[in-house]
């Protein structure tokens, strides 16, 4: 069976040619032709009759067919545009006939399908229509709203599509990284998961650091600061003496170098003579601490230092017989040896003439410091010009001296010459020889008030002299007078 229709426009006028055929069929079809003429002025209706002419002029062959529907419209013959029939006519914009549907190309209205049209069409997931938006069920691309599509959509608080992830600001569930959800988004410095402060990481998901205020694991105190002279130093340590810092009642804190030998003492105080502490290294100069007890001669003083001439006290134990600091004035009654002065001490005093500190003769000053005592006759012999009436055992021990041997002393002074030597050396106007008891030797008996020496030297021939003039002389005892004598002996 084949079909065919044909519009024909000539002269104002249409005709409707409808011809069918049949290859090789025996008829059975009814062709109905209608023929129809319009003029611009006016219509006529033509007859109806069976034709098979497509040449007809000005007339309209309308063909019943069970493939083809239509009516004419008032009785004119003009048939009525039908979405369905597979033609695209007047408005339509598609027609696939039976295949039109809404879930086609070419919907049941004859429109092409487009998101948008609340009907869910090829390629489609989805199609609210109007409600279709970036944040709904169904995209503006009539796509599923799915987490990671990098829209927001119903349920999710982000979505930054392939930027979403466990450690991002949008996770992969689509909500929004927080602290406290036990991952660490790039904000974040951790993220434990707990409420607990005082761990290794905060509740603000900051790693736990001595400063931040927070007193976390190792940390012994945390005020936030760096004030290291408060409670808690810059280490997060508590305070404490040792640390370095000074704190509280703390008068010094040298960390490592705190020693009760050092400038301060372990227990953080600055070393004082009298603390019981011995204070000798770097600057420290203590040689010893016993409290300042006050004892100046049990072996350490009040000035923290061991007993020496010089320290200002007497001290029994170094057999000192006075201490004046060593003031360096030698004739003040207290030498630098911390001794009364003496003949021989080494310091020339009033009324010597010289001291070497020793009792060596002719070695420039003589035994005696030069006045007192000279070397005659292979001797030493001296007298004291303090004091009269001294026998010789007193006499020699002014100057720090024993006698010498009697015998000796004897035979130096028994011959006339050996007396004149002597006098001739202390000065003296002559000589007397006679076997004197004790004078061996003395001066004359006078007035010594104002004189050192008075009148002629007495020398003795008696053997026994020297023996007995150790102890014992003409007005023993006399102090110098005008009855008064001094001895001279022989020393050494």
């Amino acid at each position: 069976m084949f079909k065919k229709i044909f519009i024909v426009r000539t002269l104002g006028v249409t005709a409707l040619l409808s011809l069918a055929g049949a290859c090789g069929d025996s008829g059975e079809e009814t062709t109905q032709l209608t023929t129809m003429t319009t003029t611009p002025a006016t219509s006529t209706t033509g007859t109806t009759g069976m034709t098979s002419d497509p040449g007809t002029t000005g007339e309209t062959a309308a063909v019943t067919d069970p493939g083809m529907t239509g009516t004419t419209a008032g009785g004119s013959g003009t048939l009525e545009p039908e979405c369905g029939n597979g033609v695209i006519e007047e408005d339509e914009e598609c027609d696939d006939g039976e295949s039109n549907g809404a879930d086609q190309a070419c919907t049941d209205d004859c429109l092409n399908a487009v998101c948008g049209d609340g009907l869910i069409g090829p390629g489609e997931e989805c199609d609210d229509g109007e409600s279709n938006g970036a944040d709904q069920m169904c995209t503006t691309e009539c796509a599923l709203a799915f987490c990671g599509d990098g829209l927001v959509g119903p349920g999710e608080e982000c979505d930054n599509g392939e930027m979403n992830g466990d450690v991002e600001l949008c996770k992969s569930d689509c909500t929004d990284a927080y602290c406290g959800d036990g991952l660490v988004a790039p904000n974040e410095g951790c993220d434990d998961g707990n409420d607990d402060n005082a761990d290794e990481c905060s509740n603000e998901c900051v790693p736990a650091s001595c400063g931040d205020g927070i007193v976390s694991a190792g940390e012994e105190c945390d005020d936030g600061n760096d004030d290291n002279t408060d409670e808690c130093t810059d280490m997060c340590t508590n305070a404490a003496c040792g640390d370095g810092f000074v704190q509280g009642d703390e008068q010094c804190d040298n960390g490592a170098e705190n020693g009760d030998d050092a400038a301060c003492t372990a227990s953080c105080a600055n070393a004082t003579c009298g603390d019981g502490l011995v204070y000798n290294t770097g600057d420290g100069t203590e040689q010893c601490d016993d409290g300042m007890n006050g004892d100046q001669d049990d072996g350490c003083t009040d000035l923290c230092m061991e007993p020496a001439c010089g320290d200002m006290y007497v001290q029994a134990s170094l057999d000192e017989e006075c201490d004046d600091g060593m003031n360096g004035d030698q004739d003040d009654g207290c030498t630098d040896l911390c001794l009364a002065p003496y003949c021989g001490d080494g310091f020339v005093q009033e009324g010597e003439l010289c001291d070497d500190g020793n009792d060596i003769p002719g070695d420039g000053c003589e035994p005696g410091c030069g006045d007192e005592c000279k070397f005659v006759n292979g001797l030493l012999w001296c007298y004291n010009d303090e004091a009269c009436g001294e026998p010789c055992n007193q006499v020699c021990a002014a100057h720090g001296l024993t006698p010498s041997d009697t015998t000796i002393w004897f035979n130096a002074q028994n011959e006339p010459g050996e007396c004149q030597a002597l006098a001739t050396a202390f000065g003296m106007q002559g000589t007397s020889m006679a076997s004197y008891t004790y004078a061996c030797l003395e001066d004359s008996y006078g007035d010594h008030t104002n004189e050192t020496l008075v009148g002629s030297l007495l020398c003795s021939t008696h053997s026994p002299c020297p023996q007995n003039h150790l102890t014992n002389m003409d007005q023993n005892g006399v102090p110098c007078g005008p009855n008064s004598r001094r001895s001279i002996c022989a020393c050494e």
